[in-house]
């Protein structure tokens, strides 16, 4: 069995030896574990010094390629190799685990730096995605007072019926009496001036990208799932790309 990596992290080396143990069951005696994430920029494997042509010259018939963000045309090259291309971000089994994982090491980082438990503080939460909805659920289980800022009505009239305090806009008045802000949305926030800031307001960024150009103090935290819990993220990874395999390899195709 030949893993080929090019990271020694702590989630892609426990990844590894995940896949070592089940890719043997399945037949698979090959496989290239990507960084995570697989491009950045445009670039293909960011930091790594090797590029799509040496993933490409490396794919043989058979061979597993795991990755997160694969560029359709390189799956396209891998495919006509003979490969199977796992991609984690097409798949909902590994967003689904990585938006839990996401918000507990954001829970993680609160709970070791502030100096009041959640019940005495008052979180603002933006975006309703998948580390939204876990990052609400485990605050609210917590005993924190949470308001969600969400675009979508639909989600703001189911939340209104669980007595759970919501708003459209991140502007204004809607942010008075924000102790931490949680921010999940991949967006520009708050690129101008905003008055309603308070001083003592915390604003945590667990989406990637410069979402808070006018607010300088913002923690951000990329990747915060392969950072604070390492092997349960590469254990993550392992299971969903070893479920794929297992079910493009049933199905006879790629």
């Amino acid at each position: 069995m030949i893993i080929h990596t090019f990271e020694d992290g702590g989630r892609t080396l426990r990844c590894k030896e995940r896949l070592m143990q089940g890719l043997p069951a399945l037949g698979i005696e090959e496989c290239i574990l990507l960084p995570v994430p697989s491009t950045r920029g445009g670039v293909f494997l960011p930091g790594t010094g090797a590029g799509v042509d040496t993933v490409i010259d490396m794919v043989k018939d058979g061979t597993l390629t795991v990755g997160y963000s694969i560029p359709d045309e390189i799956k396209e090259k891998i495919l006509k190799r003979g490969g199977i291309v796992y991609d984690a971000c097409a798949d909902e089994c590994f967003l689904v685990g990585n938006a839990e994982l996401t918000a507990i090491a954001a829970l993680g980082i609160l709970l070791t730096t502030e100096k009041r438990v959640p019940r005495d503080i008052t979180f603002g939460v933006v975006g309703y995605g998948r580390i939204g909805k876990e990052l609400t659920r485990f605050l609210l289980f917590l005993g924190a007072r949470v308001r969600v800022f969400t675009t979508r009505p639909d989600v703001r009239l189911l939340l209104s019926e669980f007595g759970v305090a919501t708003s459209e806009s991140v502007y204004s008045e809607n942010l008075m009496g924000i102790d931490i802000l949680l921010n999940t949305a991949p967006a520009k926030i708050f690129d101008t001036e905003c008055t309603a800031f308070s001083e003592n307001m915390r604003v945590i960024d667990l989406a990637s990208g410069n979402n808070f150009p006018a607010f300088p103090s913002v923690e951000t935290y990329p990747s915060i799932p392969a950072r604070m819990y390492p092997e349960s993220s590469g254990e993550l990874l392992a299971e969903c790309a070893l479920s794929y395999a297992e079910r493009v390899l049933g199905e006879g195709g790629n």
